[in-house]
């Protein structure tokens, strides 16, 4: 009994920060985050791709790129394991695993 405590702890200190999505404001700007009920006038989804159960990122996991290329100033980021990563994940038997990113947000003026 002991030995499957210390393996699940270890198990959970390991995968802890499995498939995280960093919400990074790009270099010298100033991000404001909405609310869930704010109006945007933008919003893209993207995915961001992992191995071996989440563990690597093997593409880019912040969102500072859309936010410097579609100028926004107000954002809000969502991220949720929609049916095609679950298909995904379940297909490659965790092996890639990949999680949607959305960005809503309102342009600089």
């Amino acid at each position: 009994m002991k030995k499957l405590i210390l393996v699940t702890l270890l198990a959970c200190l390991v995968f802890a920060g499995c498939m995280t999505v960093k919400v990074v404001a790009p270099p010298g700007q100033d991000i404001t985050l909405l609310t869930e009920a704010e109006a945007t006038s933008f919003k893209m989804t993207k995915r961001a791709i992992f191995l071996l159960y989440g563990l690597i990122p093997i593409s880019n996991n912040t969102t500072d790129d859309m936010l410097a290329k579609y100028n926004l100033e107000n954002v809000r980021v969502t991220t949720e394991f929609d049916i095609i990563d679950w298909l995904i994940s379940g297909v490659t038997s965790g092996l890639v695993v990949t999680k949607s990113v959305t960005i809503e947000g309102n342009a600089k003026k």
